[in-house]
């Protein structure tokens, strides 16, 4: 479980729209990576992340994610 918003004193100066466009950022860098990217011997599992950022831009009603 992620707790990140629990440290952030002042996320009202955060508009929605630059955390969707950073949501969707990240998303397309994680998809570029791959879901599994081998670190000299050790793999980094993307899958979960990318899991979460779809199911997000598909809340959000992005047209590229609608189900």
């Amino acid at each position: 479980m992620n707790t990140a918003y629990m440290y952030c004193k002042t996320p009202d100066r955060v508009e929605k729209s630059e955390l969707i466009n950073a949501l969707h950022q990240c998303l397309m860098q994680l998809k570029a990576a791959g879901p599994r990217v081998d670190l000299d011997g050790r793999t980094l599992d993307n899958a979960p992340a990318i899991a979460e950022c779809e199911r997000l831009l598909r809340k959000a009603g992005h047209v590229g994610f609608a189900e």
